[in-house]
């Protein structure tokens, strides 16, 4: 099995630290801890293939959340990148939607949860 080998533990682990900087997701970050962790100090397979599929799954979901602090409940808004146009400038004023950067991967997630 892939986790009994030293070498290919090591592959995995630096191979998703190098994904989760691709596919960009706050709750990706969290998960890559857990998944971490979880090779550090369990002894159990399940565990450790369980943590990595929770990994990996959380960096393709087209949901993350973020730490921008909005008036009112949380909510789920729209995540939006690219170039914006003033009306979304104006919308992410009012805190209908979220910008992100200039730079598209196609890996990014459609909605954020905002507080």
């Amino acid at each position: 099995m892939i986790f009994q080998s030293k070498k290919a533990n090591t592959i995995l682990v630096l191979s998703s630290i190098l994904w989760s900087f691709l596919a960009y997701r706050n709750l990706g970050f969290l998960c890559l801890f857990i998944f971490i962790a979880a090779f550090i100090f369990s002894r159990n397979q399940n565990a450790k293939i369980i943590a990595w599929f929770a990994f990996f799954v959380s960096t393709l979901i087209p949901l993350d959340f973020t730490f921008i602090d909005l008036d009112g409940p949380p909510k789920i808004v729209p995540y939006v990148m690219g170039l914006p146009t003033e009306e979304a400038f104006a919308a992410a004023e009012r805190g209908e939607l979220v910008l992100g950067s200039c730079m598209v991967n196609g890996l990014e997630p459609k909605k954020v949860v905002v507080w």
